[in-house]
């Protein structure tokens, strides 16, 4: 069963059990009726749109943890720690972005909020996001550049592989990087960019 379909069917038995409270005891005073509709209606507001369940839900793999959080993101690739990841995805609402998971024992699990950094630049005609993890020497790049652009040689100086994503606005493309410094360059055709 679907949690927020499970969330839905609590927050309707406590809104009908305050309604119910009221009525059995017959409550006269508006004011009391008033209140009480109102604290079961912000209850069921609050069990409804906050996901409590994700406190407690842990999951065997990391594509579980993802598809069950993101269910309508299309998940692309990962780079992972020990002890946690930086999931790459393709979001209806954000475009590409990245999420942070940790493990709980040998589970995976969302964190939120987000222990990672995101930094963006735009130099040379090239648009490069960059999310890093913590302090670790982990990120991920994703590059965008023209539509227009034929034959394009993208590299960095770790001959990282970069993997080309589609997009309707630009030529995307994104590679994990193991060993992130200040010094890391990226080089698309003639010209190059430090993310």
């Amino acid at each position: 069963m679907n949690f927020s379909v499970l969330r839905g069917i609590i927050g309707c038995i406590i809104f009908w059990g305050a309604l119910l409270f009221i009525k059995i005891e017959k409550v006269s005073n508006k004011r009391i009726k008033s209140i009480i509709a109102l604290c079961a209606t912000l209850l069921v507001f609050f069990i409804y749109c906050v996901p409590l369940e994700s406190i407690f839900l842990k999951f065997d793999n990391l594509l579980e943890a993802f598809n069950y959080s993101f269910p309508k993101d299309k998940y692309i690739d990962y780079l992972e720690t020990n002890s946690s990841a930086l999931v790459l995805s393709d979001s209806p609402k954000n475009g590409f972005i990245v999420y942070d998971f940790y493990k709980s024992g040998s589970k995976w699990k969302y964190r939120y909020p987000f222990k990672y950094s995101k930094s963006t630049k735009y130099q040379n005609g090239i648009l490069a996001d960059k999310f890093t993890y913590g302090n670790e020497d982990l990120a991920i790049i994703v590059v965008y550049l023209p539509k227009n652009q034929e034959n394009v040689i993208i590299k960095d100086d770790y001959n990282n592989m970069f993997y080309e994503l589609s997009d309707e606005k630009y030529m995307v493309y994104y590679c994990k990087v193991t060993n992130y410094s200040q010094e890391y360059t990226i080089y698309v055709n003639d010209n190059s960019i430090k993310p």
